[in-house]
């Protein structure tokens, strides 16, 4: 159970953190035209965000 919650707070963290990058970056790369960036931005930053870990937020 305690392994589901942590995953659960990673997915979390990891969708608030591509939420927060695309909606910095998708109006300047959307600019340029290239919609295909925007989309590898999100899943790399949803990648990234996975690894974060949650201890570290819950700890504070």
């Amino acid at each position: 159970m305690n392994f589901i919650f942590m995953l659960l707070i990673r997915v979390v963290v990891a969708a608030i953190i591509m939420f927060c990058v695309a909606l910095t970056a998708s109006p300047i790369l959307t600019l340029i035209g290239s919609n295909e960036l925007v989309k590898a931005l999100c899943v790399i930053t949803f990648i990234i965000g996975l690894f974060i870990n949650p201890n570290d937020f819950l700890s504070k």
